[in-house]
Order: C-alpha cells, then structure tokens, then sequence
C-alpha cells in the first residue's frame, strides 16, 4: 500500500463556476497520469476563497458529487496564495479500499485496518447559541460519540485534530479551555499523551467560530510513538495547552508522522526571530527535522505540508524558500492568521513510508 497525496489550483482567472470546471479536468487528468481511478480515494479537503458564497456551488458541482463526495470530504475558507479561490489537497492510494459513511463522517479500509474521518461544521443556528468554548466541546463530543458507536475511543483512536478559528485572536483561548477540559474529562495528561493537532485561523460558511476535523484510526496492530525535540521545543503543556507536538503511529505496514502545526520557537516555548519570517521558516523546518527524526524519518521524505502565513505580503519569499527546499512537496500555502501574534509563518506536515508487515 502507497500513499499519494498531491495538490491542485484551479487557474487563477474566470467565475468560480468556470474555476470549479478548470479544477475538475485538472483532478481527471491527474488520475489518469496516476493510472489511478476514484476507487482509489481516500479523501480532500478544499481551501477556499470564500466559503460562504461558494460552497453551495462547490457541492453542487461534479467535481464534488461525480469525485470529491467519492471519499472523505472537509473544506475550509483559508484563501491560498497563489491566486486561485479553490485548491484541493487529496490523498489517494494504490491498493484497493472500501468505503463507506459520507463524505463528512467517511470509513476508510484497507486489508482490515479503518481510517476514520469526520469533519464537523456547526450550521449557523447551533452555533448561535454556543460559546466558542462550547462549540470546542461538541465538535469533540460528537467525535467521540462516533468512535464509541465504532467500539473505539477518542484517547486510544484519534490521531489527529484540525481546529479552524475565527478570529483566532480573539477566539483562541476559548478553543484551548473547551479541548483541555474534554482531554482531562477522557483521562489525557501530560504523564499520558494528547492529540497532534492544528490550530489555526480559518472559517465555515457561516459565523460559527470553530470548524474541527478528526482522524482517528482502528487496527489491532496499531504502533503509535508521540514525538519529542526537547533540546529544541518544549512539551505543550509548559504553555497552557494540549497536544503532541507529532505523532508517528503504523497501521497495515505503513508508518505515517503527522507533524503538528510548528513554528519558529525555542525550548523554552518563546517565539524566535520575531519580525523575519524567512529566519522563522528556517527555525520551524528546524524543529520539524528533530520531530522527524525522534521517528525515524528525515525532511526528504515529507508527503505534503501546509503553510500558514499571519501576512499576504509574505508569500513570495516563502514561496522561493519553500520551491529551493521542497521542490516536489505537495502543500498549499494559505492566508491563515497563527494563534500567536509574533508567529509570522507556521507549518504542518505529514511523512508516509511502507515500512511492511509486523
């Protein structure tokens, strides 16, 4: 089994409509160099422009009820820099799966190991009366009733959490009281573990201040190892908040790292060359090479990543270290405010290999 993530942008010129046209020939076209079909997809998620005049028109669209809907589905208003008002991030594999559930609460299973991803987006009227911190709590909750109707459990499954705030600078703390209070209520400290996780800026199609997507996982085999760099980040919770700074767990003879969101901090938890945002990018690629290696991996074998700019402005020299650096990287670089002020660039990534049968 090979995992391939990679990523398209519809051309930045024309309607929506014809942008979703552009992306839809642009997606049919990669399977075919693939040689890969739908029944190979595992899951996307889309960045959009403007979530809340086009996502009606996204879901419509063949691209999601003939493709997309085929696998797991979440989006996200994160408006990617290089001009386009949709990209896809999409994860396929060449060995046969089987699907089932909906786009937003998918199963994913290969050789008897699941995948299991939900994607949680309030709709306006139950976010109108919930706090953010309230809104934090559900989105958790209802994960965990899934996983418990599966048998399984949020402390034992669940691999990896995205929360999307708006107006993070506002709304942050909100965010961590409502996760810390769920992982003290399922019993995760930090004697035991926590969750990799994203948090970062980043909107539904309403006003609703959180959108939250989980990957969880079910294999008897499962091998899962929390990662560590203490000589260059310090445990999260020195800090007041909860989550694994990477997770390396192996499922059906293929190790995945998924890195958390990391930015340019010392092992004291303070944010380092404030104001540079090329020096920050060195520093995060830095710690993530520690996080990597405490798994056994390397900065060469990244899949795909997701970069975080709090400044438009910043893109381009961004985008000039990041194609010298990870040329062949899949990743969209995206307009998503960091939940720190002094944080100008912040990077998530994920790392596959086969590694073969225990």
């Amino acid at each position: 089994m090979k995992d391939i993530i990679f990523e398209l942008s519809a051309e930045p010129y024309g309607s929506f409509s014809d942008r979703l046209d552009n992306l839809t020939k642009k997606f049919r076209n990669k399977l075919k160099t693939l040689n890969l079909g739908l029944v190979h997809l595992v899951g996307a998620r889309a960045y959009l422009s403007d979530a809340s005049n086009q996502l009606e028109n996204l879901k419509t669209h063949p691209l999601y009820t003939e493709m997309l809907s085929q696998g797991a589905f979440s989006y996200v208003e994160q408006p990617s820099l290089n001009g386009s008002k949709i990209s896809l991030m999409a994860w396929m594999t060449d060995d046969e799966i089987e699907r089932s559930g909906s786009p937003e609460k998918r199963v994913v299973t290969c050789h008897g190991s699941r995948q299991l991803f939900q994607s949680i987006r309030f709709t306006a009227e139950e976010a109108a009366g919930m706090t953010p911190k309230e809104q934090t709590v559900e989105a958790f909750k209802r994960h965990q009733v899934w996983l418990e109707e599966q048998g399984l459990s949020l402390s034992e499954h669940c691999m990896r959490t995205w929360l999307f705030v708006r107006d993070i600078d506002t709304n942050y703390q909100e965010v961590v009281e409502g996760r810390n209070d769920v992982f003290c209520a399922c019993g995760l400290t930090s004697k035991t573990h926590y969750i990799a996780s994203t948090g970062i800026g980043g909107n539904g199609a309403n006003t609703a201040a959180v959108c939250v997507d989980f990957w969880s996982v079910d294999d008897q085999d499962l091998q899962v190892k929390y990662l560590q760099a203490l000589d260059h980040l310090n445990p999260t919770h020195e800090y007041g908040v909860a989550f694994e700074r990477g997770t390396s767990f192996t499922s059906d003879g293929v190790q995945r790292i998924l890195i958390s969101g990391t930015a340019s901090i010392d092992r004291a938890g303070n944010c380092i060359f404030q104001g540079d945002v090329l020096k920050q990018t060195e520093r995060l690629f830095e710690n993530i090479s520690y996080l990597l290696a405490d798994g056994g991996c390397s900065l060469e074998e990244i899949k795909s990543m997701n970069v975080y700019l709090r400044d438009l402005s910043d893109y381009e020299p961004v985008k000039m270290y990041l194609d010298e650096h990870f040329p062949n990287v899949a990743r969209v670089i995206s307009w998503a405010p960091v939940c720190r002020p002094l944080w100008l660039i912040e990077t998530e990534c994920i790392v596959s290999r086969n590694v073969g049968h225990s």
